[in-house]
């Protein structure tokens, strides 16, 4: 029987080594698993850190054991926080290996809905004025 190891990495998605050698398993990132993997990062890949983290002024620590929904919304917190309050460091962020990168403008990347979509979300705003 193959003893598979899993190796999570800062990019979120995980390697599988087995007797054959190393696979690349891709896993769409969810803003839920994200913010797991960003604290796994943060306590050195440790769990039980995770679990024990004393930084209850974190705005993800609420989320850090990946049971409760996170808002990309607060992804974007987090980021701006990490970049200085700089929504244009933020959008231009060098650490594209940080779990969070593909959430940090606020938006998931894992929606995107079709023209179709697009024009029933607009039909449903028509005479809804916006001041």
């Amino acid at each position: 029987m193959n003893k598979e190891k899993l190796y999570p990495v800062r990019i979120g998605c995980s390697f599988i080594e087995n007797s054959n050698g190393t696979k690349i398993v891709k896993r769409t990132l969810t803003p839920r698993k994200a913010v797991r993997l960003r604290c796994l990062d943060c306590s050195a890949w440790i769990p039980s850190e995770v679990k024990n983290c004393t930084h209850k002024h974190c705005i993800l620590y609420p989320y850090r054991l990946g049971k409760d929904r996170v808002s990309v919304k607060t992804i974007r917190k987090e980021c701006l926080w990490c970049s200085g309050d700089s929504a244009n460091n933020v959008k231009h962020c060098p650490d594209a290996t940080c779990s969070l990168f593909p959430f940090r403008l606020g938006k998931n990347p894992n929606i995107q809905l079709t023209d179709e979509q697009k024009q029933k979300l607009l039909n449903n705003l028509k005479g809804y004025e916006i001041n």
